[in-house]
């Protein structure tokens, strides 16, 4: 049944509606992503924040608490004094230099928790130092061609992990703060203290790692979700309306899926297609029961034409035995031996596109119209019982021609068709010799018609076997030889040898249809040799 456009009337929102969809799920993750970057980068500036106040503040503890080993220059007890500072820190992060001021370009470390920096620097290391101290942002990076921060004069410092002194590789991030000391007014050197951010990284790429995890398993269950959403709302659909419309294209009818009662842009296109093919169905059913109704009309109005037409050959044919008793049995018969004669030849190259199927029943229906111009000929011609003078044999061979006339003016009321033109070949030509010295044209060879070629065998070989007025009737074998003498004069030699290979059959038929039992006897048994 066919949706009714007034109660599903099309909104096309749905594309819309995926658009949107889009556009949300977009914004949902660029701010997934912004906010996390946000919020990572806030988390690593509150984290610096939180150990550079641990380092300001533990500046401050050492630098009141060297205060007194560097006024007595008592360089073992302020080493002693921040090993034991550090000993209760449970991560070795920090290093804590404590230099002294030689010049004003000069300066050595005389206490550090690394021993390895307690060896004299020069003016390079000094620098460095007070450049970092200079340093707007407290926070170092090492990067490939930074200055050597290793108080160690030695360059591979920086490019050899198994230096005896401490490695920084690229990316390597410490929190560095130099406090100055003073003693008595005067500048003595200086704390300075290195807080490494490793520890923090390395928890910044844990949490990295999880936040990732995380979006990637939330965008997967997103994207699933969006695919599932589409597959069902929008390829499904999609595929099964392309389906059927490319079935359709084939010349099949598919069958039409449930209607929904939905109003998106798919549901329209599907809904509208299943209406079509409903409406094409209905159509084609209407249109099947109407061709089986002509088909059925057709077929009823052909049998009507066949026995139209064959009471018309019968009536005709009849009007023929009126005027000579010996005909009927001689229209039956020909008409048999013709059938199977032909039917026959239609194996052979030469013959068959001629004797088609239809052909062969054309001529058989209207092989008994052979002799139908006799009913032009004279009584006194036509039932002679002697020998015909020659002006009469000159009316005889106008049966013909009486016959081509009738039929020829039948064509011009009814119409030309195949049966009437088999019709007047036969009545026209059958008197033709292959030779060329038959009636009434003198027609030779293949210039004879196919049709008139066949009756011609046909009626000579049952006018030797039937009783005339002027003859008795001959045996099958005299009739055969006769037959067999006009091979190449009279008759289409092919024809012969055809009719020859049928002796047993046309022996049969002779002998089921003859006339008379004198007839009968003349041939003899139809399954003797």
């Amino acid at each position: 049944m066919s949706i009714n456009q007034k109660e599903i009337k099309p909104t096309f929102r749905h594309s819309l509606k995926l658009l949107i969809l889009c556009i949300v799920v977009g914004f949902v993750l660029t701010f997934s992503v912004l906010f996390t970057s946000y919020i990572l980068y806030q988390f690593n500036n509150l984290f610096i924040h939180t150990v550079y106040h641990e380092a300001l503040l533990l500046s401050d503890t050492i630098e009141s608490g060297v205060l007194p080993y560097i006024s007595n220059s008592d360089t073992k007890s302020l080493q002693r004094y921040i090993d034991n500072l550090l000993e209760l820190r449970e991560i070795d992060d920090i290093e804590i230099n404590v230099l002294r001021l030689i010049s004003e370009k000069k300066s050595e470390i005389v206490a550090s928790n690394n021993k390895g920096n307690i060896e004299p620097t020069d003016e390079e290391e000094h620098t460095a130092l007070i450049q970092a101290l200079k340093k707007v942002a407290p926070v170092l990076q090492i990067e490939k061609n930074i200055f050597d921060i290793d108080p160690d004069d030695d360059i591979t410092t920086y490019s050899d992990p198994e230096h005896p002194d401490y490695y920084l590789p690229p990316g390597y991030r410490i929190i560095s703060i130099t406090t100055p000391l003073r003693v008595h007014g005067k500048d003595w050197g200086s704390i300075n203290i290195q807080l490494s951010l490793a520890h923090l990284d390395r928890r910044l790429d844990q949490v990295y790692l999880y936040i990732g995890m995380s979006l990637c398993v939330g965008l997967l269950i997103l994207t699933t979700c969006l695919v599932f959403l589409l597959k069902n709302k929008v390829f499904n659909p999609l595929w099964d309306l392309a389906k059927a419309i490319y079935d359709f294209g084939l010349g099949q009818l598919p069958e039409p899926p449930p209607i929904e009662n939905r109003k998106d842009e798919i549901s329209v296109l599907k809904n509208e297609f299943i209406n079509m093919v409903q409406r094409i169905t209905e159509a084609e059913s209407m249109n099947k029961k109407y061709r089986e109704h002509l088909e059925d009309l057709v077929d009823e109005r052909t049998k009507e034409l066949t026995l139209t037409q064959e009471a018309t050959i019968l009536s005709m044919a009849s009007l023929a035995e009126t005027r000579d008793p010996e005909t009927g049995g001689h229209i039956k018969r020909t008409q048999n031996y013709i059938k199977i004669l032909a039917t026959h030849l239609q194996s052979h190259p030469k013959y068959s596109e001629s004797l088609t199927d239809e052909n062969v029943d054309l001529i058989y229906k209207s092989a008994p119209l052979h002799d139908i111009g006799k009913v032009g000929v004279p009584d006194y011609i036509l039932l002679k019982p002697e020998k015909l003078s020659p002006a009469e044999f000159e009316t005889m061979k106008l049966h013909t021609v009486h016959g081509r006339d009738a039929l020829l003016a039948a064509e011009e009321k009814l119409g030309s068709n195949s049966f009437l033109r088999f019709a007047r070949e036969i009545a026209y030509t059958h008197q033709e010799k292959w030779d060329g010295s038959g009636y009434p044209q003198g027609l030779k060879g293949e210039e004879i018609p196919v049709s008139g070629r066949l009756m011609a065998v046909a009626d000579v070989y049952d006018a030797l076997i039937s009783r005339r007025v002027y003859k008795p009737p001959f045996s099958h074998n005299k009739a055969m030889c006769i037959i067999k003498q006009g091979k190449g004069s009279h008759f289409d030699p092919d024809m012969v040898d055809a009719f020859l290979m049928l002796e047993s059959k046309i022996k049969l038929i002779a002998y089921d249809l003859a006339d008379s039992d004198d007839e009968r006897n003349t041939l003899g048994l139809p399954y003797e040799p």
